[in-house]
């Protein structure tokens, strides 16, 4: 859902810091890393994969700046 698009944000806006993704978004760091993990699941993506990262962040920019 959108907790899921803006914890993936929040992170690449971070430069993949989930302690300071954590910060922008007001939850405890086992959060944003509960909600990448669901969402690499959910996409079938594997996170230590450049190209699917890559993917990731062109899907939720692409998405986030057509709302």
């Amino acid at each position: 859902g959108e907790s899921l698009l803006e914890t993936v944000i929040a992170v690449f806006d971070n430069q993949g810091s989930i302690t300071a993704a954590a910060r922008r978004l007001g939850v405890h760091r086992n959060t944003i890393d509960a909600r990448m993990k669901q969402t690499y699941d959910l996409l079938d993506l594997d996170p230590t994969e450049a190209d699917h990262r890559l993917m990731l962040y062109l899907a939720a920019r692409t998405h986030h700046t057509a709302r």
